[in-house]
């Protein structure tokens, strides 16, 4: 699907290789200020497991993802973003 992507969430709490799922979500568009980046790798950390386990949840809504440690492509930017490009150039 064109306007989808997959992503690695949680839908409930709990021992992360018993709560992880792939899941296939709409693309999202950057709000103001943020960028969007095309992940080609992503590195998970404690703070990631401990998430999943239900630490920080009165914070974090569920579904929730998880992997902010990325590598990958600028490929939106979202308004008022002046000090980044995405691969094709600035919007």
């Amino acid at each position: 699907m064109e306007n989808t992507m997959r992503t690695i969430r949680f839908h409930e709490y709990g021992e992360p290789t018993d709560v992880l799922c792939l899941d296939e979500v709409a693309i999202p568009e950057p709000g103001p200020g943020r960028i969007r980046v095309r992940v080609r790798a992503c590195g998970l950390n404690p703070v990631d497991w401990v998430t999943c386990q239900g630490h920080f949840a009165a914070q974090l809504p569920l579904p929730r993802g998880i992997g902010l440690d990325v590598a990958g492509i600028v490929d939106a930017i979202g308004e008022g973003v002046t000090d980044v490009a995405t691969q094709w150039g600035r919007w």
